[in-house]
């Protein structure tokens, strides 16, 4: 497995603090551009669809969005929703779109940006220059589910733009997840916001695809699988936790305590190539034969490498699954898979150190969720995953990382049980971030679990774990990520 941990790491580490020397460019590429309400539109009005379909005229035409032809897009909607303005605009025959909000009083957003988000001036800078006060969720779902990538423009001017590839009917969903710059702010440690769950909409706008669009270049997505016929509360209720007199029955749009709904609807990973490898428990062990597998970090690993024991057909008692470590072995192929817990990535525990020393292995490490419950900052977290990696160098291991998967808005610690949580998905996505950058100089290959389970956040039984397409395809990305290692 080549390691690239040389000079060049070297001559990229910035010490932000007296504990943290990483190599984040990303942190320092400031977005320059600028944005204001006014210079793209006048005034505005309650929610009108538009009926004809005439393209936005050039002399007020829509803001330029990453690639998209805005001037062949039709804007549909507008809105004034809550202390925001917007706009919806879409391309049926293109199928992509963007959503342009901003808040209406510039008096909050300017005494939303003097807040003191970060000790660091530099992570401050970056942090308020590209994400801006507002945290948003925008999602468009239909026959597949697109997640809104959102460009902070200043001036608490957002665009967010998204895209689908197949024909049919879809519903966008705009929330306001957390404003006041409550998502990230990391000024002070131990300090967390509740959610503030604004829609940006008036109802569940629908748009519509046209025809289908070419594979290429084109991100991974969830496709519409059929109806999803399973039960999961009665066949798993060792993983489903209830909420006693504060449970409801699940519907499509308002999520319960934990975040849960029902689309009543399952799905299949499309990745960006257009086909998803699925690997059965014979390819698997002929993969692994003669060989052992850690799977080592938290309980999203614990659960993903239960997930692996069901699909090889090991047998485990659902009562002993949240407790200490464990190894099993399938003679047939001379196979090892084990678990070694470390929420925080300890390799100094007696069984990571014996981990470390076995040989002809592959480790599968992730963390991150408890980092971020901790209300951790970018660079404690950071500093943790550089010393693991360091450590996994030292002793040669072959290593996947498996990433920091996405959060279910989950209110239950906070309004059942007041517990400090800063778990959102805004700071996953940026400890993801340093994650990727931290582990790509080193040439180690990352599963991606923010991207696969941010729009799935709803099917989470307890409110923070996947059992279901999720973790499966996790599973596979496992799989061919070892699958490559073994053929280089």
């Amino acid at each position: 497995m080549p390691k690239k941990h040389t000079t060049r790491i070297v001559s990229l580490v910035v010490v932000i603090s007296a504990t943290w020397a990483v190599g984040f460019q990303f942190l320092f590429n400031a977005n320059e551009s600028s944005g204001d309400w006014t210079a793209y539109k006048g005034s505005h009005h309650s929610a009108t669809p538009l009926q004809d379909s005439t393209t936005p005229p050039r002399d007020n035409p829509a803001p330029p969005v990453l690639s998209l032809d805005v001037h062949k897009m039709q804007l549909l909607y507008e809105y004034a929703q809550g202390g925001f303005q917007t706009e919806i605009w879409w391309d049926a025959v293109k199928c992509e779109g963007m959503l342009m909000s901003a808040r209406k009083s510039k008096v909050e957003c300017k005494t939303a940006e003097k807040i003191e988000i970060s000790s660091d001036p530099k992570v401050e800078k970056y942090l308020r220059e590209n994400y801006g006060p507002d945290f948003m969720r925008v999602m468009l779902r239909g026959p597949e589910i697109t997640m809104g990538k959102t460009e902070y423009k200043k001036n608490c001017l957002y665009h967010t733009t998204f895209r689908t590839t197949k024909k049919g009917d879809y519903i966008l969903t705009a929330e306001l997840v957390y404003e006041q710059f409550n998502a990230i702010n990391e000024a002070k440690e131990k300090t967390w916001y509740d959610y503030s769950q604004q829609s940006l909409t008036d109802g569940y706008p629908s748009l519509t695809c046209n025809m289908d669009q070419l594979q290429h270049n084109v991100p991974g997505r969830w496709s519409d699988a059929g109806p999803d016929t399973s039960d999961f509360k009665k066949e798993f209720p060792q993983y489903w936790l209830s909420l006693g007199k504060k449970e409801t029955k699940l519907n499509a749009f308002t999520p319960d305590l934990l975040g849960r709904m029902d689309f009543k609807r399952r799905y299949e990973w499309t990745p960006s190539t257009g086909l998803h490898k699925k690997y059965s428990k014979d390819m698997i062990l002929n993969l692994l034969k003669g060989k052992t597998l850690y799977f080592f970090g938290d309980s999203h690993m614990r659960m993903t490498f239960y997930g692996l024991l069901s699909r090889l057909g090991v047998k485990y008692a659902f009562d002993k699954v949240w407790k200490g470590d464990r190894s099993d072995t399938i003679p047939s192929h001379g196979v090892t898979v084990a678990y070694v817990a470390s929420y925080f990535l300890n390799t100094s525990r007696p069984s990571a150190v014996e981990m470390l020393m076995k040989p002809n292995k592959t480790v599968i490490a992730g963390v991150g969720q408890h980092h971020a419950s901790g209300c951790w900052t970018l660079a404690k977290h950071a500093n943790t995953v550089e010393n693991a990696l360091r450590d996994f160098d030292r002793h040669n291991t072959s290593l996947i990382w498996f990433g920091i998967p996405a959060h279910p808005m989950n209110r239950h610690m906070r309004v059942v049980q007041h517990r400090t949580d800063c778990r959102n998905n805004l700071r996953h996505y940026l400890f993801a971030k340093a994650q990727t950058e931290l582990v790509s100089f080193r040439g180690y290959p990352i599963v991606d679990t923010f991207a696969k389970s941010w729009p799935m956040i709803h099917t989470s039984p307890d409110g923070a774990h996947y059992y279901n397409w999720v973790r499966e395809a996790w599973i596979d990305d496992i799989f061919a990520s070892y699958e490559a290692m073994q053929k280089k």
